[in-house]
């Protein structure tokens, strides 16, 4: 009988801890994201709107539906920021000193840039339709706003959701190994296409592990940024 509480006091903290902000972030951001979309749709019909030139149009559309998609992704974090605030409390902050800092971003990029070489060689990269429409979408933008986007506020909002509420309420209710890997397909799983899925896994995990190494989010958000800019700069160039 006890072990079965247990049991049940398990699975309802990974339900309020785990699920629960996972659900509240992926829920906010979609539906403002997809509101602000819906809005911009009703505008391209405007007669005010058909009176601009299409050049015009086309980059005015392009940069309101990345500014919509990066408000979207702030409110989800923000809605969930308690979370994080509540997991943060558990653990003691570790400093970092200046080599970790630059030995962080030096392996996100060559990580990055490794795996996403292995996945082109292998033709595993053009094997999916809806991650090549994604990756048009991406590198459409003009770099500064892409670094802005890739580099900062999607490693940011990111690392607090996933690393920060989710790998630190598996860990704390089961295992470490559980955080890391549960967090890992987790980010994995939000990518939605197969190889944004692979690729977020394995980076996901290792971003896990060094988070539980050096106790520190600011080491996923930098391994994270790192990687983010440094795909997104050799595609782009």
């Amino acid at each position: 009988m006890g072990n079965l509480e247990q049991k049940e006091t398990v699975f309802g903290n990974l339900l309020k801890q785990v699920f629960l902000p996972m659900v509240i972030y992926y829920v906010i951001s979609n539906a403002f994201v997809i509101l602000g979309l819906s809005i911009m749709q009703l505008l391209k019909t405007n007669a005010v709107m058909e009176s601009f030139s299409e050049a015009f149009l086309e980059n005015f559309i392009l940069y309101m539906e990345t500014f919509i998609k990066m408000a979207g992704m702030a409110l989800g974090g923000a809605a969930v920021f308690p979370y994080f605030k509540r997991e943060n409390s558990y653990k003691e902050q570790k400093s970092l000193s200046r080599k970790i800092i630059v030995c962080m971003i030096a392996a996100g990029a060559v990580l990055s840039l490794g795996i996403n070489y292995l996945f082109s060689v292998t033709g595993f990269t053009q094997s999916s339709e809806q991650y090549s429409r994604v990756a048009e979408a991406q590198f459409a933008l003009p770099l500064w706003l892409a670094l802005i986007f890739y580099g900062i506020l999607s490693p940011v909002v990111e690392e607090v959701v996933f690393r920060g509420i989710i790998c630190n309420a598996l860990e704390r209710n089961t295992t470490k190994v559980m955080g890391m890997v549960g967090s890992a397909l987790l980010f994995g799983a939000f990518h939605g296409n197969i190889v944004q899925m692979v690729y977020a896994s394995l980076m996901g995990g290792i971003m896990a592990y060094i988070y539980q190494r050096y106790q520190n989010l600011l080491v996923p958000v930098l391994f994270h940024g790192a990687a983010n800019i440094a795909i997104y700069m050799v595609t782009y160039f």
